[in-house]
Parts: structure tokens; C-alpha cells; sequence
């Protein structure tokens, strides 16, 4: 498999699993920014870098062989675990969550000032 194949998986990976936009890899995995770890994100860069300088031999030929394949293994293994369904419902339940946690404080400091003020 050729470095641009892993690079096409990945990037194709990050844009089912994660929803991430752009073309190519370095695009998709500069949006993808924070909510990928930082291993992986520096995964991700080997195959990239691979990629870029395939068109030129000299540069292909000192790319690690096994590093690159690890480094692949790895982002392919994270990326496949990852539910999009499941990390939307909880990106919901999450902003649901500080919703209501905002209108509790909220109403808890309403009631304390009133009974403060003598209103209740």
C-alpha cells in the first residue's frame, strides 16, 4: 500500500468518524484539532509527511517503513472505535446537561435573594 493510500484511509476515516471537513488529511486533521489526543494527532502527521514526499524518490526512500505502518495502525485502531452516533447523542446529553445545571443555579439564586429580601 502506498503512503497516499494511507493517507486517503485516514482522511476518510476522519471524515465518517468525525465529521471533519476539508480535502485531504492535513486539512481534515487540522479541523479535527483538539478532539483527537495528541499521539494520535502526531500519528497522523507521520502519514502525512510520508505522503508529501512520496513524488520525490530520494526523500520516499528514509521514510520509516515500520514506523509509518505502527503510526497507521494506531490512527486506523482509534478512528474505527470511534461511534459518530454515540458522540453526537453525548455532545447532546452534554449541552442538555449545562443547560439545565445554568437554570438550577439560577433558580437556586433567585430563591436565595427573594428569602434574602424578605419575599419569601
Amino acid at each position: 500500500m502506498s503512503y497516499q493510500k494511507y493517507a486517503e484511509q485516514v482522511s476518510d476515516l476522519l471524515q465518517s468518524r468525525l465529521g471533519a471537513r476539508g480535502d485531504g488529511l492535513e486539512a481534515r486533521a487540522q479541523w479535527s484539532g483538539r478532539i483527537l489526543p495528541g499521539h494520535i494527532r502526531r500519528d497522523i502527521e507521520v502519514i502525512a509527511n510520508a505522503a508529501r514526499i512520496q513524488a520525490n524518490p530520494k526523500l520516499a526512500r528514509m521514510v520509516d517503513q515500520d514506523a509509518l505502518r505502527k503510526a497507521r495502525g494506531r490512527v486506523v485502531e482509534y478512528l474505527e472505535d470511534i461511534d459518530p452516533v454515540e458522540r453526537k447523542k453525548s455532545l447532546v446529553v452534554s449541552i442538555m446537561a449545562s443547560g439545565a445545571l445554568s437554570i438550577l443555579t439560577v433558580a437556586i439564586l433567585l430563591l436565595a435573594t427573594l428569602r434574602w429580601r424578605g419575599y419569601l
